[in-house]
This record gives C-alpha cells, structure tokens and sequence, in this order.
C-alpha cells in the first residue's frame, strides 16, 4: 500500500471514528503520566479533572510521541509559526508576574 493509499485508508478511519456515537470525544486541555516497568498511563484532564485513562506499552507511546511530533511540526511549518508548550506558557506567565512586582 502506497503513502496515499494509506492516507486516505486514514482518513477514513477517522471519519468512522468521528461519526461513531459509541466511541468517547473527550476535549482534554491537561494531561500527567504514570510509569511501570511494563507499561505507560496517561491520564487526560479537563479543566484540572480526570477524565480519561489511556494505557500503553512503552513502543506504542513512543510511537504516537514521534507522531504527534511531526503532525505538530508539519503544522507549525505550514502557519510559519511555533506553538507553546504548556511549560512554556507558565514560564512566560510566571516572568510576567515577576516584572509586575519589581
């Protein structure tokens, strides 16, 4: 199967998924990680609240790690600009407040 076929097979997928009213859409705008030696936990929050567990093993999560990476970065090449981690968000947010008070 060539890339395109594989695109569109994708895309279907997604579309299937999307329109499934027995599969969960679930907006998640936090998330944290557990470990174990066999495994990965990600737990997904919305507004400071759990609302989803996604177990994985170690080759899959770093599989959709490289993934997202590049569906990200594709993006942000696209639009000509970079997005914020949420780390970096705090960081400025914190830095802002810190000249506010000198």
């Amino acid at each position: 199967m060539d890339q395109e076929e594989q695109a569109k097979k994708q895309l279907e997928s997604l579309n299937q998924a999307l329109d499934n009213p027995n599969i969960p859409k679930i907006y998640v705008n936090g998330f944290f990680i557990g470990t174990t030696n066999a495994d990965i936990t990600l737990i997904t929050q919305q507004n400071g609240r759990p609302v989803a567990a996604l177990n994985m093993s170690f080759e899959i999560a770093k599989t959709l790690v490289k993934k997202l990476g590049s569906v990200v970065q594709d993006l942000e090449k696209s639009i000509g600009t970079e997005f914020l981690t949420t780390d970096d968000f705090d960081e400025a947010v914190r830095k802002a407040a810190e000249k506010k008070v000198k």
